[in-house]
């Protein structure tokens, strides 16, 4: 398998998880982080204030490959980015850097939108008019919300903007 996407889970064991990707030997792997926004952390915090599940995970895993054979290991590009992004190399990621994200979804039914975890923000807040079979993919480009979502990591509220880690977290989305 060329690559694996996994959403993080950590009622899942982290080790156990970690030997099935190395069995299953995928060139890449990708992290994604559950769909949230500000209104609903649930997702990331337990319920003792400050405990952050998600994280604690995270760093086990990245322990766990670090620890690992490089020749074997898979790339896990969340990982690598941040490692990237960490050595002062531009990353076009829409969680963190400082680039411009460059990246559409194309729904099965032709739909053109802006990627799909900002559909937390609420139901049919990614939709627009736009399919693949009439328009071309440039034309995404003209939507608001995608000219917001691509410049995101510049569109950042002052607190953001004068945070020592900025280059690196770019404010997330």
């Amino acid at each position: 398998v060329g690559g694996l996407i996994t959403v993080v889970n950590p009622e899942i064991d982290v080790e156990e998880l970690y030997d099935l990707f190395t069995e299953l030997q995928p060139k890449k792997l990708n992290l994604l982080l559950p769909d949230s926004n500000y209104m609903n952390t649930d997702f990331y915090l337990n319920k003792t204030e400050g405990e952050t599940r998600y994280g604690d995970w995270l760093v086990d895993l990245y322990e766990l490959w670090k620890n690992d054979d490089p020749e074997t290991r898979p790339e896990i590009t969340f990982f690598s980015n941040i490692i990237r992004n960490l050595l002062g190399n531009e990353i076009a990621d829409e969680r963190f850097g400082s680039m411009k994200c460059e990246v559409a979804c194309l729904e099965t039914n032709g739909a053109l939108e802006v990627v799909d975890p900002l559909r937390s923000c609420g139901h049919g807040f990614t939709r627009n008019s736009l399919n693949i079979k009439k328009n071309k993919i440039e034309d995404l480009e003209k939507e608001a919300l995608y000219q917001v979502y691509s410049d995101g990591h510049q569109l950042l509220n002052n607190k953001c903007q004068n945070c020592a880690v900025k280059e690196l977290c770019g404010g997330g989305y």
